[in-house]
């Protein structure tokens, strides 16, 4: 499940490396939108060279209202029933066509797909290229060779100015200590490399650009919505969650006792809050990492529910301790707050601050970064 997330993730950035390229300079432009939200479009990404006739390889629906984007993954080995067959949803393009994948994730979620947009990773090859160089600045040489899929990668340590090629190899390369979460952190790299030298292009290429997504991929977006999405978007917050599964012996199936719930959540249904406490917790550090997201690296370890959870991926100066450090307010959760933060960071020690001046500090460095306190209930400073 962690890898399909992973390839999920993957796709999901490189849609938004094709929509934040183009209007990478429009930012400061006052767009009228003329899109009803909620609005929907599913992102179909292949992993491959093949050409658009093979099964797909990531499924995820995308959903708008207001300043939030919501993508949910849909696994591909979902299985349906389409006249009488049982079908896994990846085969449902390449047998039925785009219109019948469009009316399984309607009929699942209950909701009306606007558009969608059908790639794979060979088209950032030719972007690289338009927008070349981009400059990355590598931490570590990076050597790989894998001759089934024709990838070889010779990268050295240091500022490397890559071609459309290199930058797709770069993208690709997960043959380090991270694994895949590595190459989603080079991903997000890439992202933002990609917009600085887009932006030095100028509008002609960002044109050009967008000519060349419209002419190599499947998709129903035309430029006039483009841009009024963008006014949704550009300063959107993002959340990703997937379809309620479960497994069956060999079939993956849909979870109808989860399945009311998710399509409220594509619907921006909001229900009464329940009547079990939800704790908030924050998550900051004493310490600097330079080859992964801090933001991820909470994230991939914490899965408990029953909490909501704030990260700041900033150092806490002048905090040495050589154990994590935790602030509970309240005594009556504090062995269930300690227990929790055990379980998921099983190679961290927790002890629980008693020092008030240290208490202070902490206080004043959230505060200086824009954190309200007062709305958590634990404070949690995790050491390298």
């Amino acid at each position: 499940m962690r890898n399909i997330i992973i390839k999920s993730l993957g796709v999901l950035l490189s849609f938004l490396i094709l929509f934040s390229i183009f209007f990478s300079l429009l930012k400061n432009i006052n767009i009228s939108n003329n899109i009803k939200t909620p609005y929907y479009f599913l992102v179909i990404g292949v992993d491959s060279v093949d050409n658009y006739e093979s099964r797909t390889d990531t499924i995820l629906l995308g959903a708008i209202e207001n300043n939030q984007i919501n993508f949910y993954h849909f696994p591909r080995d979902l299985l349906l029933n389409i006249e009488g067959k049982e079908r896994r949803i990846n085969s449902i393009y390449s047998i039925y066509g785009i219109d019948e994948l469009l009316t399984q994730v309607e009929k699942i979620a209950e909701i009306n797909i606007d558009d969608y947009i059908f790639f794979n990773y060979e088209i950032f090859k030719e972007i690289g290229n338009m927008i070349s160089p981009v400059k990355i600045i590598i931490e570590e040489d990076m050597n790989y060779i894998d001759y089934h899929q024709d990838l070889k990668i010779d990268f050295q340590k240091g500022i490397n100015n890559l071609n459309g090629e290199e930058l797709l190899s770069y993208m690709r390369f997960r043959n380090d200590a991270l694994g895949d979460i590595g190459r989603i952190e080079r991903q997000k790299k890439a992202l933002y490399a990609m917009l600085d030298s887009a932006q030095k292009k100028g509008f002609r290429t960002l044109f050009d650009i967008f000519e060349y997504v419209q002419e190599n991929t499947k998709n129903t977006f035309d430029l006039q919505k483009m841009m009024s999405l963008y006014s949704y978007v550009r300063d959107a917050n993002i959340f990703f969650g997937s379809l309620p599964t479960i497994i069956e012996g060999n079939y993956l199936l849909i979870d109808n006792s989860e399945i009311d719930d998710f399509k409220d959540k594509v619907k921006f249904i909001k229900k009464e809050e329940s009547k079990q406490e939800v704790l908030s917790v924050l998550f900051t550090k004493n310490y600097i990492n330079y080859n992964y997201s801090f933001y991820t690296y909470v994230f991939e370890h914490w899965q408990k529910k029953g909490y909501r959870i704030k990260v700041l991926d900033k150092k806490i100066d002048n905090f040495e301790s050589e154990n994590s450090v935790v602030f509970i307010k309240n005594n009556n959760y504090k062995n269930k707050i300690l227990n929790d933060l055990k379980e998921s960071f099983p190679d961290k020690k927790f002890i629980t601050i008693q020092d008030t001046k240290l208490y202070f500090k902490l206080i004043e460095f959230l505060t200086d970064n824009f954190i309200d306190t007062t709305k958590y209930e634990a404070l949690v400073i995790i050491n390298e």
